[in-house]
């Protein structure tokens, strides 16, 4: 027999509000457009009920009302976007919050670094691209520009037991056509 031994509930608000900075003053922009946007997602997940019968007298690992692991509370975006014609380019700001990576909420980390809170991060994005003709398109792009180390989950097993990082700053470049 199997079965869940316990139950999260997980709430929150997602938004996302988007603004035309330059056709909010002339809806025929020569000079293209500019986007300002902004993401933004609260969460609040969290367990509600634990039946794990090895710890029903120990109030100590009572996993009740812990918020559930790996869940950042809160996730933030903010970019702006440029389009012209046959040009355009975008800069983001993701911000995430820190994370609990064990269901009883360990702050610091164990001698493995298996469980333990993992810090929020902020990372800048870039995008480029350019249409020749209307046939090719060329694009580049750089995520975590100022090659900011952070940590996005913990891991007990392969790879092996500790912290996994996050993607360090990478460059990609994109060359296309229709035929």
């Amino acid at each position: 027999f199997k079965t869940n031994i316990g139950t999260s509930v997980s709430q929150g608000i997602e938004s996302y509000l988007e603004l035309d900075v330059i056709k909010l003053f002339n809806d025929q922009p020569r000079l293209g457009s500019v986007s300002l946007y902004s993401s933004f997602s609260y969460t609040d997940a969290r367990y509600t009920k634990w039946d794990n019968p090895s710890i029903v007298d120990d109030p100590q690992k009572s996993y009740v009302g812990k918020m559930v692991e790996n869940v950042p509370r809160n996730i933030h975006r903010l970019g702006c976007s440029y389009h012209h014609e046959t040009v355009s380019a975008s800069l983001q700001m993701s911000k995430v919050s820190s994370v609990f990576t064990d269901a009883l909420n360990t702050i610091a980390p164990n001698a493995t670094s298996t469980i333990g809170m993992l810090n929020g991060y902020q990372i800048f994005d870039f995008s480029l691209a350019y249409k020749i003709k209307e046939t090719y398109t060329f694009k580049f792009g750089v995520n975590n520009i100022a090659d900011e180390q952070y940590a996005t989950r913990r891991s007990g097993g392969y790879p092996g037991p500790g912290i996994l990082p996050g993607n360090a700053r990478t460059f990609s470049v994109t060359f296309g056509g229709m035929f």
